[in-house]
């Protein structure tokens, strides 16, 4: 107990004494002595109801672990949208005028001159807003059509958003809201905080009983200036109560927390019951307790709830329930966070009780209904890739003039009879293709289109899964690596292998952003010692900045021939995020242009119709 509460609490007694027995409290004091008490009642009665303020934002805050962790929002901004897209920080209409060139050589079939003379005359499109934003005439439009425009907001901006949105049209995007403006990078934390370690922590106000000190006081104050007695004595009472409030304490937590799972290796997509006991091993009573369990950021909550409110005496235990959905990967529980306050409310304290508990989820592979096409460069066995090459197989290749030693059954017997010469048929060769499928899990790749979804590293890890299936179906050597970490499964086939594949695709690629973005290319260097002479390189990447494209490029070129799918994390709602949209195309057709072959894989479509729309055939669900 402070000095504070032992005045309170004598303030208290000598009121209700006085009220109670008035004979046995004869004070006589003058008159200034009073108003001065009075005074200083209402200036503390200032103080608390700043302290109340300020205490507001002050409380323990719990997790929220009914959802997944969110992934990375889309840019905050178009500056940062135009730097991320042009690869320096050139921003404003400087920046939009060179991404508007660099669209129109890419879509419009201009060149570097002749695109920038369209976008300073304003040729280069039909909106004059955006024609007029980059150097065309001011746009011939009645006052009350550019208000309506406008929404309130200055030309600059309306320039802005029309410039952005006619150059998405250009690439074939279409905007989904007409005026969305509001930034998207701030639709959410970035990240869950981490869970703390097992401790307790000393006890806090939690600033409840503020507003009763704050009444009481000015009762004090109001009544000692006015002179009425009953509305002082009063005041001493809620002083009183307050002053009891700020003396009591929560009581010393001894608990134990206990975490099952229905099963710690269940299948992908299934619903885990996870059940937490609380049990008070101490000797005193915990009026209110707030228990919220430790889910990991990676599960979302599918059914219950992970809190519970309850109060035990000494050895009782509560139980809550819930179930999650379970998901790739390698998901550790953290600890059960409780939250200790005494009776009054007035105090509390944070106690993390460890429980141990870790589900494992390995999918199985599935391939796809169409196998994603390859190049035509491969190894030297045997196996259904076609090669540049005349040999044993089953597709006509050319003839040649018969050599002494040709099997009889690849003459040309047509030939023969027609000419009189002797002819050898050659069939294209078929060879086994080694295939290393790789994952982007680089910082900027765990992109989403909105919070609390499976973010693009998802997708990929989904899509490197299925594609490996396949090709592993149809005979080929097949391996694995990443973009951004030094994750590597050497090509091989057979059953003990695809296990391989499987047990690393779940649980050696990162489930969420483990970092900022970094610049070191370590991995690269050993990747290109790693890959096997003529490997192909499946790529699942987002695309989500001007590096991925590069990497591809640079193992495309350096005999390793590469194909790309690409699962699209972006959104069309607001100017920045329309921007990367518009970025991301022109990537994916940069790439289109040198002979690299990319599957656009939409958010809302299934992997088999991107992949079936690669190899130029029908897709049949």
């Amino acid at each position: 107990m402070n000095r504070w509460s032992a005045v309170g609490l004598a303030a208290f007694a000598l009121g209700a004494t006085a009220i109670a027995v008035p004979a046995l409290v004869p004070i006589s004091v003058a008159r200034w002595s009073v108003d001065l008490v009075a005074i200083g009642a209402v200036a503390m009665t200032y103080r608390a109801v700043r302290g109340r303020r300020g205490r507001r934002h002050g409380l323990t805050t719990t997790p929220d672990p009914e959802v997944l962790a969110p992934a990375e929002p889309p840019a905050g901004s178009v500056s940062e949208a135009l730097t991320a897209f042009l690869g320096n920080r050139r921003v404003g209409r400087s920046g939009l005028h060179e991404a508007t060139v660099t669209v129109l050589t890419r879509y419009a079939g201009l060149d570097e001159a002749a695109a920038r003379e369209a976008v300073e005359r304003g040729t280069w499109t039909d909106d004059p807003f955006a024609a007029a934003y980059l150097g065309g005439a001011v746009p011939d439009v009645s006052v009350v059509r550019r208000l309506v425009e406008a929404r309130g907001r200055s030309g600059y901006v309306l320039g802005r958003r029309r410039t952005v949105e006619a150059l998405a049209r250009v690439v074939g995007l279409e905007p989904t809201s007409s005026g969305g403006l509001a930034p998207l990078g701030r639709w959410f934390d970035r990240s869950r905080p981490p869970p703390a370690e097992p401790a307790e922590e000393a006890p806090r106000p939690t600033g409840h009983w503020l507003g009763v000190s704050a009444v009481a006081l000015a009762a004090i104050g109001v009544g000692g200036l006015a002179g009425v007695a009953p509305v002082v004595l009063a005041g001493v009472v809620g002083v009183g109560f307050a002053a009891y409030a700020r003396a009591s304490s929560p009581p010393e937590a001894t608990l134990a927390a206990e975490r099952r799972l229905e099963t710690d290796r269940p299948a992908l997509g299934d619903e885990v019951e996870v059940t937490v006991t609380l049990r008070n091993e101490g000797e005193r009573f915990l009026p209110d307790l707030r228990v919220v369990d430790g889910v990991p950021g990676t599960l979302a909550v599918a059914a219950g709830s992970p809190r519970l409110g309850t109060a035990l005496r000494p050895g009782e235990t509560a139980t809550l329930t819930y179930a999650v959905t379970a998901r790739r990967g390698v998901h550790a529980f953290g600890p059960v966070e409780v939250l200790v306050r005494d009776l009054a409310g007035s105090s509390e304290a944070s106690v993390s009780l460890p429980a141990e508990a870790t589900l494992t989820c390995v999918p199985p592979l599935e391939p796809t209904v169409t196998p994603v096409p390859l190049r035509p460069v491969a190894s030297r066995e045997a196996g259904p890739v076609s090669t540049g090459h005349g040999g044993d197989g089953v597709e006509f290749f050319a003839t040649r003039p018969y050599q002494p030693g040709d099997p009889t059954n690849r003459i040309d017997w047509n030939r023969r009879a027609r000419t009189g010469e002797l002819a050898t048929l050659e069939f294209r060769e078929e060879r086994t293709a080694t295939v290393v499928v790789v994952v982007d899990v680089r910082p900027g790749c765990f992109r989403a289109p909105r919070p609390h979804v499976p973010h693009a590293v998802d997708r990929a890890v989904d899509a490197a899964g299925r594609l490996a299936a396949t090709r592993l179906a149809a005979g080929d050597r097949v391996g694995l690596a990443t973009f951004g970490a030094s994750t590597w499964v050497a090509p091989g086939t057979g059953r003990v292998h695809r296990a391989h594949l499987e047990r690393a695709l779940a649980t050696e690629l990162p489930l969420a952003r483990d970092g900022p973005p970094s610049r070191s290319t370590r991995w690269r260097r050993e990747l290109a010692h790693r890959l096997p002479t003529g490997a192909q390189l499946v790529v699942c990447t987002p695309l989500t900045d001007r590096w991925a494209p590069g990497y591809v490029r640079t193992f495309d070129a350096t005999g390793h021939p590469a194909t790309v799918v690409s699962p699209d994390p972006t959104t069309a709602d607001a100017e920045a995020a329309l921007l990367e949209a518009t970025a991301r195309r022109v990537r994916i057709t940069d790439l289109r242009r040198v002979g690299i072959p990319v599957a656009d894989w939409a958010w809302d479509e299934p992997l088999d119709l991107a992949v079936s729309r690669l190899a130029g055939r029908r897709w049949v669900p």
